[in-house]
């Protein structure tokens, strides 16, 4: 049911606007995945303060729904989503690569 949703949503763009998409994702992942996995640094210890960093985001996205929009306020919590998320990412795979093998 996914799929259908994110190719109804994906037909809407244009195809080269998609494909650099999914590169720059790709890539992103791939790097963050070989940095998690080669690195010696216990990263582990983040999960409790993601998670306190996650709740920030989600109380902050609530407070902004009230507010007017604001291009710099959005550019900045996107920013700040995306490190988040990406520090997710180093987190939970340095666990599954420190735990697997």
């Amino acid at each position: 049911m996914e799929a259908y949703c994110i190719g109804l949503v994906v037909s809407f763009y244009n195809a080269p606007i998609v494909l650099e998409a999914v590169i720059i994702t790709l890539g992103i992942f791939i790097g963050l995945t070989l940095f998690a996995c080669q690195s010696k640094y216990d990263f582990t210890g983040w999960q409790p303060w993601l998670f306190g960093l996650l709740t920030g985001v989600v109380i902050f996205s609530f407070v902004s729904m009230f507010f007017p929009r604001n291009s710099v306020v959005e550019l900045f919590y996107s920013a700040a989503v995306a490190i988040l998320f990406s520090a997710y990412i180093v987190s939970y795979l340095y666990f599954l690569s420190h735990t697997l093998w």
